[in-house]
């Protein structure tokens, strides 16, 4: 039920090259963060990823994730689908796009808490995503629409 009350509050974005809506909280997008979204390829089953993303003045060349919450280290974890972008800002854009189930037990983790930090490891440089509760609650409405998307379509 909370995923139906969710789903038309959360941004979405609709990609008609693979038929669906995708969902996701309010992400800012001034700064490095970590968000979850959610999407129906075509008639298929709902799909979840949990995205990492980064923003400085030149790439870093993501290599490897670190996942840590109130001072416990949870684990790390390779993203494999990145893509980067130059923006208009002339600053770097680094996406990793990661599914869910590939970090599943480190992503609830995050959810069970009231922040997280995510350490970013790069060939050309180190950085730091600090989640707070708001994040990390917009992370929760996401997850309530997956499972309410997911349960539609059983």
């Amino acid at each position: 039920a909370e995923g139906e009350k969710v789903l038309p509050s959360l941004d979405h974005q609709q990609d008609a090259r693979q038929n669906t809506a995708w969902f996701k909280g309010a992400v800012p997008s001034d700064r490095s963060v970590a968000y979850l979204y959610c999407g129906r390829i075509g008639d298929g089953v709902p799909v979840l990823r949990f995205v990492v993303r980064y923003l400085g003045p030149s790439p870093i060349n993501l290599q490897s994730c670190s996942v840590s919450v109130s001072g416990r280290d949870l684990g790390t974890f390779a993203p494999t689908k990145i893509s980067t972008d130059r923006l208009p800002s002339g600053n770097a854009m680094e996406v990793a796009d990661i599914p869910f189930d590939a970090v599943r037990p480190m992503v609830l983790a995050i959810l069970g808490e009231k922040s997280a930090e995510i350490g970013l490891l790069g060939a050309n440089g180190r950085a730091q995503i600090r989640l707070d509760e708001t994040q990390i609650n917009e992370m929760r409405k996401v997850l309530a629409a997956y499972e309410y998307l997911n349960a539609r379509s059983q």
